[in-house]
């Protein structure tokens, strides 16, 4: 098995025992609530659902981990005909004489942990990547 395999597998485990110990968590149903924002909704500005628009996309407030590296947040979307996802960001503080080797380590690792979580979903079939590309603008 090569680094990358490794690494894959390695993935899957850590996301099977947090998931073994955070138990079954399951999504609230008003995920699927039309007509009126759910729950989780910030409610306020960051709703355009509420607002009136027709594209718009109900927002959660920011949720964010300190941790002593930097932190991380997530905010859940759902657009106004039921599609989720998350918005994921990381503040990462770096020593200066690494920064650019650290940040083009840190994304495919990023690319995979979430690849290993998706992929423990029922139903749901995420390859394994098979190699890193750099995507530049």
């Amino acid at each position: 098995m090569n680094g990358l395999g490794r690494a894959w597998s390695a993935a899957r485990i850590l996301v099977s025992e947090i998931r073994a110990r955070r138990g079954n968590v399951t999504v609230p149903a008003d995920w699927r609530v039309v007509g009126h924002c759910p729950t989780w909704c910030a409610g306020d500005h960051r709703c355009a659902v509420l607002a009136g628009s027709p594209a718009g996309e109900h927002r959660s407030k920011t949720i964010l981990w300190r941790t002593p590296y930097g932190r991380l947040s997530v905010i859940a979307v759902q657009d106004a005909i039921g599609h989720r996802r998350v918005e994921l960001g990381a503040s990462v503080e770096l020593d200066t004489r690494y920064a650019t080797d650290t940040s083009h380590v840190l994304v495919p690792a990023i690319d995979l942990v979430i690849r290993a979580v998706l992929a423990g979903q029922p139903g749901r079939t995420v390859p394994m990547p098979r190699q890193a590309r750099e995507v530049r603008p």
